[in-house]
Protein backbone atom coordinates (compact mmCIF):
# COMPACT_ATOMS: atom_id res chain seq x y z
CA UNK A 1 0.00 0.00 0.00
CA UNK A 2 1.91 2.94 -1.13
CA UNK A 3 1.08 6.60 0.76
CA UNK A 4 1.02 5.19 4.03
CA UNK A 5 4.52 4.26 6.27
CA UNK A 6 4.14 2.10 9.38
CA UNK A 7 5.72 1.40 12.65
CA UNK A 8 5.98 -2.07 11.63
CA UNK A 9 6.58 -1.64 7.52
CA UNK A 10 3.23 -3.46 7.80
CA UNK A 11 -0.64 -2.85 8.50
CA UNK A 12 -0.76 -3.40 12.27
CA UNK A 13 1.71 -1.07 12.97
CA UNK A 14 1.03 2.67 13.90
CA UNK A 15 0.94 5.06 11.20
CA UNK A 16 4.03 7.25 11.36
CA UNK A 17 3.59 9.32 7.99
CA UNK A 18 0.26 9.56 5.14
CA UNK A 19 1.91 11.38 1.67
CA UNK A 20 -0.19 11.17 -1.46
CA UNK A 21 0.81 8.79 -3.83
CA UNK A 22 2.29 10.16 -7.53
CA UNK A 23 3.73 7.30 -9.10
CA UNK A 24 3.77 6.31 -12.82
CA UNK A 25 4.47 3.20 -13.68
CA UNK A 26 7.59 3.96 -15.24
CA UNK A 27 8.62 5.46 -11.72
CA UNK A 28 8.02 2.06 -9.51
CA UNK A 29 9.87 0.11 -12.38
CA UNK A 30 12.85 1.52 -12.13
CA UNK A 31 12.39 1.98 -8.39
CA UNK A 32 11.71 -2.36 -8.39
CA UNK A 33 14.74 -2.07 -10.42
CA UNK A 34 17.06 -1.51 -7.61
CA UNK A 35 15.80 -4.35 -5.71
CA UNK A 36 16.98 -7.18 -7.85
CA UNK A 37 19.45 -9.15 -7.34
CA UNK A 38 22.00 -9.05 -4.61
CA UNK A 39 21.88 -5.66 -1.99
CA UNK A 40 22.21 -4.69 1.62
CA UNK A 41 19.31 -4.81 4.43
CA UNK A 42 19.24 -3.47 7.14
CA UNK A 43 17.11 -5.71 9.41
CA UNK A 44 13.61 -3.87 10.71
CA UNK A 45 13.90 -2.87 14.39
CA UNK A 46 10.31 -5.51 14.55
CA UNK A 47 12.17 -8.34 13.69
CA UNK A 48 12.99 -11.38 15.81
CA UNK A 49 17.30 -11.32 15.25
CA UNK A 50 18.66 -10.45 18.83
CA UNK A 51 20.45 -7.78 20.02
CA UNK A 52 22.43 -8.21 23.68
CA UNK A 53 20.28 -11.43 23.60
CA UNK A 54 17.01 -9.81 23.44
CA UNK A 55 14.52 -9.67 20.04
CA UNK A 56 14.82 -5.92 18.34
CA UNK A 57 10.70 -6.23 18.44
CA UNK A 58 11.15 -5.46 22.30
CA UNK A 59 13.73 -2.60 21.93
CA UNK A 60 11.51 -1.49 19.01
CA UNK A 61 8.51 -1.91 21.49
CA UNK A 62 10.08 0.35 24.05
CA UNK A 63 11.08 3.14 21.80
CA UNK A 64 14.75 1.93 22.04
CA UNK A 65 16.66 2.09 18.84
CA UNK A 66 19.86 -0.20 18.41
CA UNK A 67 22.22 -0.67 15.93
CA UNK A 68 21.89 -3.37 13.50
CA UNK A 69 24.09 -4.52 10.76
CA UNK A 70 23.19 -4.56 7.18
CA UNK A 71 23.20 -7.71 5.50
CA UNK A 72 23.85 -9.45 1.90
CA UNK A 73 20.33 -10.29 0.71
CA UNK A 74 19.49 -11.74 -2.43
CA UNK A 75 16.52 -10.83 -4.66
CA UNK A 76 15.90 -13.63 -7.05
CA UNK A 77 13.39 -12.88 -9.04
CA UNK A 78 10.61 -9.60 -8.35
CA UNK A 79 7.21 -9.65 -10.27
CA UNK A 80 4.70 -6.75 -10.62
CA UNK A 81 1.59 -8.36 -10.88
CA UNK A 82 -0.74 -5.40 -10.20
CA UNK A 83 -0.32 -1.65 -9.92
CA UNK A 84 -3.55 0.35 -9.57
CA UNK A 85 -3.60 3.83 -7.69
CA UNK A 86 -1.89 3.22 -4.53
CA UNK A 87 -1.92 -0.44 -4.43
CA UNK A 88 0.57 -2.75 -5.84
CA UNK A 89 0.89 -6.36 -6.19
CA UNK A 90 4.26 -8.25 -6.32
CA UNK A 91 5.36 -11.99 -6.81
CA UNK A 92 9.22 -11.69 -5.07
CA UNK A 93 11.50 -14.89 -4.21
CA UNK A 94 14.29 -14.00 -2.33
CA UNK A 95 17.11 -15.27 -0.18
CA UNK A 96 16.90 -16.47 3.49
CA UNK A 97 17.06 -13.47 6.14
CA UNK A 98 15.50 -11.12 3.28
CA UNK A 99 12.35 -8.89 5.30
CA UNK A 100 9.89 -8.26 2.81
CA UNK A 101 8.43 -5.02 5.54
CA UNK A 102 11.81 -3.75 4.85
CA UNK A 103 11.92 -4.05 1.17
CA UNK A 104 8.25 -2.24 0.57
CA UNK A 105 9.28 0.21 3.36
CA UNK A 106 12.53 1.26 1.56
CA UNK A 107 10.43 1.59 -1.81
CA UNK A 108 7.90 3.49 -0.18
CA UNK A 109 10.89 5.74 0.97
CA UNK A 110 12.14 5.50 -3.02
CA UNK A 111 9.02 6.25 -4.64
CA UNK A 112 8.59 9.31 -1.94
CA UNK A 113 5.53 8.26 -0.80
CA UNK A 114 6.34 5.67 1.90
CA UNK A 115 4.62 2.24 1.65
CA UNK A 116 3.76 -0.58 3.82
CA UNK A 117 2.62 -4.10 3.70
CA UNK A 118 -0.70 -4.56 3.82
CA UNK A 119 -1.18 -8.54 2.55
CA UNK A 120 1.50 -11.17 2.45
CA UNK A 121 1.28 -14.45 1.46
CA UNK A 122 4.05 -16.92 1.78
CA UNK A 123 3.68 -18.89 -1.15
CA UNK A 124 7.24 -21.43 -0.22
CA UNK A 125 9.74 -22.03 2.42
CA UNK A 126 12.55 -23.88 1.15
CA UNK A 127 11.87 -27.31 0.00
CA UNK A 128 8.18 -27.38 1.86
CA UNK A 129 5.37 -27.86 -1.35
CA UNK A 130 3.24 -24.92 -2.04
CA UNK A 131 0.72 -27.57 -2.32
CA UNK A 132 0.87 -28.83 1.19
CA UNK A 133 0.65 -25.57 2.86
CA UNK A 134 -2.75 -24.61 4.71
CA UNK A 135 -3.69 -21.26 5.76
CA UNK A 136 -5.20 -20.61 9.48
CA UNK A 137 -8.87 -20.64 8.05
CA UNK A 138 -8.62 -23.66 6.11
CA UNK A 139 -7.27 -25.31 9.34
CA UNK A 140 -10.04 -23.79 11.63
CA UNK A 141 -12.48 -25.03 8.71
CA UNK A 142 -11.31 -28.19 8.90
CA UNK A 143 -11.43 -28.55 12.77
CA UNK A 144 -15.00 -27.23 12.64
CA UNK A 145 -15.27 -30.11 10.28
CA UNK A 146 -14.76 -33.20 11.84
CA UNK A 147 -16.53 -31.49 15.15
CA UNK A 148 -19.76 -30.92 13.23
CA UNK A 149 -19.36 -35.04 11.88
CA UNK A 150 -17.79 -36.10 15.31
CA UNK A 151 -14.28 -37.25 14.46
CA UNK A 152 -11.53 -37.51 16.02
CA UNK A 153 -9.69 -33.91 14.65
CA UNK A 154 -6.25 -36.34 14.58
CA UNK A 155 -8.33 -38.09 11.45
CA UNK A 156 -8.47 -35.12 9.43
CA UNK A 157 -5.41 -33.23 10.35
CA UNK A 158 -2.91 -36.16 10.38
CA UNK A 159 -2.92 -36.63 6.73
CA UNK A 160 -1.76 -32.89 6.37
CA UNK A 161 1.33 -33.43 8.53
CA UNK A 162 4.74 -33.60 6.52
CA UNK A 163 7.37 -36.63 7.34
CA UNK A 164 9.85 -35.19 9.98
CA UNK A 165 12.66 -35.79 7.63
CA UNK A 166 11.45 -33.15 5.11
CA UNK A 167 12.48 -30.55 7.90
CA UNK A 168 16.15 -31.26 7.07
CA UNK A 169 15.93 -32.29 3.21
CA UNK A 170 19.31 -30.90 1.59
CA UNK A 171 21.44 -31.07 4.38
CA UNK A 172 24.34 -33.57 4.44
CA UNK A 173 23.88 -37.00 5.63
CA UNK A 174 26.32 -38.62 8.71
CA UNK A 175 25.41 -42.10 8.96
CA UNK A 176 27.27 -44.00 11.85
CA UNK A 177 27.43 -47.71 12.79
CA UNK A 178 27.21 -49.14 16.56
CA UNK A 179 31.13 -50.57 16.06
Amino acid sequence: KLGIRTTTSDVDGEIVCEKAVDVSAEQLASALDSFRGTTKQIPSMYSALKYQGQPLYKYAREGIEVPRESRDITVFNLDLLRFEGDEVDLDIHVSKGTYIRTIIDDLGELLGCGAHVADLRRLAVGSYPVDKMITLPELDDLLEKAKADDITPSEILDPLLLPMQSAVVGMPAVYIDDM
